[in-house]
């Protein structure tokens, strides 16, 4: 079988218990022998590359300076193409939020293979940076926004990002799912204050701290992804701390309840150990995600609760 895939993306306790969004449409008669056919096809693909990743791992244990993204940037990347429609609630939860005018400039942080970089370039038709650490997610980034995106190499705490950028001309600056990659956030948000322009905004989403989700990430994923995971979750009091001192003030901040959606367990399984580069049985992966996040089938399809903090913050 050959090394490819599509890049055809479309677009707290235990105790605790996060609805999912009310479906209206009529529900999809799903062909599960198509379907299962077609996650053969990912099952085999997903061998080969973890298998490539690990190899990569090993050599970083050996010295060689690998950022884990461009260890497991493919794999990230393939998950989206398991499940396309899977997180399809979380791009119209940051469209609501940014509320996008045609013509805005903006600039992704930690922008991965563009998730958000190219929903922000359909919404504006404007210039849109996308700026993140690891070449390999920013080739594939470059191929899925068909080479629209503006790419800057860096992390967002990095002050060499900032000669990339028109600071002081951004109107809104987003991110999704990366910020508690960052190792210095308050290097960060002083990055952010220099970008905005006057009355310019942050509107980010990420897993909040001292939730189901980030104890999920911190005992299950820490151990089981081949890269381990490191992470500073964010609350609302943790970005009060990070924009002391700047031009940043926090508009709004809230745990929003997140749905992601699945045709079936085993489609949510093979994604998950894409997303997360795991090397671990389907059943494995199942019994983690219902037990820390809770499970529930509705209208034939899989519904994972996935809460995430969503904030705004302006420039003054």
């Amino acid at each position: 079988m050959k090394r490819e895939f599509l890049l055809s993306i479309k677009k707290q306790d235990m105790a605790e218990t996060f609805p999912g969004p009310a479906i209206t449409q009529k529900p999809e008669t799903i062909d599960l022998e198509a379907l299962n056919q077609q996650l053969d096809r990912f099952d085999a693909i997903l061998k080969q590359e973890l298998a490539i990743a690990k190899g990569l791992a090993e050599r970083r244990e050996q010295g060689e300076e690998i950022p884990d993204f461009d260890i497991r940037g493919k794999l990230y990347a393939i998950s989206e193409e398991i499940a396309p429609e899977a997180r399809g609630g979380d791009i119209r939860e940051m469209h609501d939020l940014i509320k996008p005018k045609p013509g805005e400039v903006s600039v992704d942080l930690a922008a991965g293979g563009g998730f958000i970089t190219k929903p922000i370039l359909e919404w504006t038709h404007a210039k849109t940076y996308a700026v993140d650490p690891s070449r390999e997610q920013l080739k594939l980034l470059d191929k899925y926004c068909n080479g629209k995106a503006e790419i800057v190499l860096g992390s967002p705490d990095d002050a060499a990002i900032l000669d990339s950028l028109p600071c002081g001309e951004i109107d809104f600056v987003t991110s999704f799912g990366g910020l508690h990659h960052v190792p210095d956030q308050s290097v960060m948000m002083k990055n952010i204050a220099k970008m905005l322009k006057e009355g310019g905004r942050f509107v980010a989403a990420d897993v909040c701290g001292d939730t189901a989700l980030a104890r999920h990430f911190d005992e299950f994923v820490a151990k089981k992804c081949i890269t381990g995971h490191k992470a500073s979750w964010l609350t609302e009091s943790r970005l009060e701390e990070l924009i002391r001192g700047t031009s940043l003030s926090l508009k709004h901040a809230e745990t929003r309840p997140l749905t992601w959606i699945f045709n079936s367990e085993r489609e949510m399984a093979l994604f998950f150990k894409a997303l997360h580069a795991y090397d671990l049985p389907d059943e494995e992966v199942i019994k983690d995600l219902q037990g820390a996040l809770g499970i529930s089938e509705k209208e034939g399809k899989v519904h994972l609760n996935w809460p995430m903090i969503f904030f705004e913050l302006v420039k003054s």
